[in-house]
């Protein structure tokens, strides 16, 4: 962060030392803060951060600093900044002292509603809240457990809280209740959404799977069925269901086992040739992100029918056959964004970083050239008058 005196740029005042680097406006421009001060940044190898004489969420003493459990924002001074704005987490690279999820032993403490989805969830309370409850029995029961292995490890905004686990009869998971998830948001709310929000949801999704695979967590299941709308407004969305995530860490299965229309090429591919030895990994997760990017951006959980079946699929790419631009997307957005996540090639897809940073990038660029035709039309407008 930086202010300007006459000619000269000098350091704002939050910073005991900033970035000669760094234009002014930044607020993550800092290279050290004052005694006592919270360094606040995205992750915790960041050479430039911001100071701040407060914390609004649980400080956490890190050698010479005090880092903050909160969301910082991001945003160019002077400028409307609603798509601009950016929620990174900030535990992603700070040894992380999660308190466990709740092991609910005491029955009188919750109870479920009637079951919907097959028997698979309930809307229920816990402790005199409403909760939703996700309900596992027979072999589904491992998908309890495994959601929480995952969920005593993470904790990000655009990730659905977890509340409380109960290992009995029926395993269940109590979550935060939500009311809609995208694909029915899409068809009650989908007319009213403009490509500015669209953008936000995918920038979010980015942010949370870019935290996952920090984590080394798969999702392998990640789908607009599978992001829930956070706030009333719709502006906020989170992802769910980590019934099929791979944890790359303690797990020794990399089996992919998500769904067909959003699995990635390379592990479609094994199964049609057992001989091809393909595991589920950090790129065919996002290859998934690609084809929910995809649903977001046309508005629709329905794919076109000739991405189904798994065969046409295969069939599909190899002749170089890719999903249709949606039609509320620029081209270049697509072609230097999107179509990459589909390279038939895992490593020559982008990281799930690199795509938070191009669609962060591509969001600022936008903004501001909005913001500079506005100008001058307004000074047009002013000279004429």
């Amino acid at each position: 962060m930086c202010i300007i005196i006459g000619k000269e740029t000098q350091c704002h005042a939050s910073c005991l030392t900033c970035s000669e680097n760094s234009y002014c406006g930044n607020p993550y421009a800092c290279t050290n803060c004052h005694p006592g001060d919270y360094k606040i940044s995205p992750n915790f190898s960041d050479p430039n951060f911001k100071c701040s004489k407060e914390c609004n969420g649980d400080p956490l003493q890190q050698g010479e600093y005090y880092y903050c459990d909160e969301h910082v924002e991001f945003s160019v001074t002077g400028i409307d900044t609603d798509v601009t704005t950016i929620k990174p987490s900030l535990l992603t690279y700070i040894p992380q002292i999660f308190k466990k999820l709740e092991m609910i032993t005491n029955v009188d403490h919750f109870e479920k509603g009637e079951e919907i989805g097959g028997g698979t969830f309930s809307v229920g309370n816990l402790r005199g809240k409403p909760v939703a409850i996700k309900i596992a029995r027979d072999e589904g029961r491992k998908s309890i457990h495994k959601e929480l292995q995952i969920y005593d490890k993470v904790k990000h905004s655009n990730i659905l809280p977890a509340l409380g686990v109960h290992l009995g009869v029926d395993n269940m998971l109590f979550l935060t209740l939500r009311n809609f998830n995208l694909k029915d948001y899409f068809i009650d709310y989908g007319n009213k959404l403009d490509f500015r929000q669209l953008k936000q949801y995918c920038i979010q999704v980015a942010d949370a799977m870019k935290y996952l695979h920090h984590k080394n967590i798969l999702h392998c299941d990640l789908k607009i069925d599978n992001i829930l709308v956070k706030d009333e407004d719709g502006e906020e969305i989170e992802i769910s269901d980590f019934g099929c995530a791979i944890d790359l860490d303690l797990d020794h299965c990399n089996k992919f086992i998500g769904t067909q229309t959003h699995t990635a090429y390379e592990i479609l591919k094994y199964r049609q040739n057992q001989s091809i030895l393909t595991a589920a990994s950090k790129a065919s997760d996002v290859w998934s992100f690609a084809v929910t990017a995809w649903q977001i951006l046309q508005k629709s959980y329905q794919l076109p029918s000739d991405f189904i079946k798994p065969e046409d699929i295969v069939r599909n790419y190899e002749a170089g056959k890719k999903l249709p631009i949606p039609a509320t997307v620029a081209e270049d957005f697509w072609r230097y964004i999107i179509l990459p996540c589909f390279d038939l090639h895992p490593k020559a897809r982008p990281t799930m970083e690199d795509l938070h940073k191009s669609l962060i990038i591509k969001a600022i660029v936008a903004k501001l050239r909005a913001y500079f035709v506005f100008k001058t039309l307004s000074f047009q407008l002013t000279v004429n008058i």
